[in-house]
């Protein structure tokens, strides 16, 4: 594959992720720069389109996480356990999804892995298993990563409704009623 082949190929893959990951334009563009660039100096040889796409998800995956690492940006949101007794499905996350906001305003609000797995889930439509492999995590890691992101996203929703409307609901209700 030449490179203005798998530039034309992977661009969107790469810029979408490296956006998702670090929610900062300027910091999303070097990082797609230094995937490209890495891909020219190292010519890898894929043995199929899918080898290649994985190999560019696993460095713009690295690269951004090298990117804030750097920098002592990263910052892990602490979730307990807890936050996985309401699973969502993706049909219904997506609905809410829909009806309230676009994707992209959302992931804005969520920590960096959040953003991955869903990015990799809703944009390019991998399963678990495939994300798994892509990441070098477990299946069931990426499957408590998706349920932790999609309660965070219900949650960030909750959050921005409830300080749009003006509604006269008891806020002690509210949350007993989670």
């Amino acid at each position: 594959m030449t490179n203005d082949e798998a530039v034309k190929k992977f661009s969107d893959l790469v810029f979408v992720l490296a956006k998702a990951r670090t929610r900062q334009l300027s910091d999303a563009e070097d990082v797609y720069q230094e995937v490209f660039c890495r891909y020219i100096d190292k010519k890898p040889k894929f043995r199929d389109d899918d080898h290649a796409q994985a190999w560019f998800i696993k460095v713009t995956v690295n690269t951004a996480k090298n990117l804030y690492s750097r920098y002592e940006f990263l910052k892990r949101a602490d979730v307990e356990e807890s936050d996985l007794e309401n699973i969502i499905s993706d049909e219904d996350f997506l609905s809410k999804v829909e009806e309230r906001d676009s994707l992209d305003g959302i992931l804005s609000l969520l920590p960096e892995d959040y953003r991955t797995v869903l990015v990799l889930r809703f944009y390019f439509g991998y399963s678990s298993d495939e994300i798994a492999s892509l990441l070098g995590k477990s299946r069931a890691s990426v499957n408590s990563l998706m349920q932790r992101a999609k309660s965070r996203c219900a949650e960030v929703m909750a959050k921005t409704d409830t300080g749009n409307k003006s509604n006269n609901t008891d806020r002690k209700g509210d949350k007993r009623d989670r």
